[in-house]
């Protein structure tokens, strides 16, 4: 079912929060971490797909144009939650993709940090897991780990007698 409303500056104006560097951030629905859902509750759809659409789609569609076939929106102010359509771009996916990467936001991010966030201490061990996979942590990080695991190890023996 798609539910019609009509869309104009002011429905934008009322169901977003202008931040100090011009975003406008979208405080309603938001269907996953930081990527709000158009309509009040999410229930916008994209005719071509009748799949929910981005609150930051829907700005743009509504207020500059038609998404073109295979482009996706790009932020260029790096807030997911912004619909203002001057931070919107139209761009293939290799270059939005290209873009996170550029910025730091691409699929794996933690591969450029030198330190650990917790500790601050370096990432001085690489680990393989059972499947072959690697991956980085920092000898504080991982003693830690190893020792709340043993404790509910223990606790389960414990628990099981």
């Amino acid at each position: 079912m798609t539910r019609t409303i009509p869309r104009d500056l002011k429905y934008f104006q009322e169901r977003t929060k202008v931040t100090e560097a011009g975003c406008w951030e979208w405080q309603l629905f938001s269907a996953k971490p930081g990527h709000g859902r158009g309509g009040a509750y999410g229930h916008c759809r994209d005719p071509r797909t009748n799949r929910p659409i981005g609150a930051h789609r829907l700005a743009y569609r509504e207020l500059v144009g038609e998404i073109p076939e295979g482009h996706e929106i790009d932020h260029l102010c790096n807030n997911t939650l912004c619909c203002n359509p001057d931070h919107l771009k139209a761009v293939t996916k290799s270059q939005n993709n290209q873009r996170k990467w550029d910025v730091g936001r691409g699929a794996n991010q933690h591969t450029a940090k030198e330190s650990c966030p917790t500790h601050g201490t370096p990432y001085d061990m690489e680990s393989k897991r059972g499947d072959g996979r690697t991956f980085r942590s920092c000898r504080a990080c991982y003693r830690d780990y190893q020792r709340e695991y043993q404790r509910g190890v223990r606790a389960r023996r414990k628990a099981a007698k």
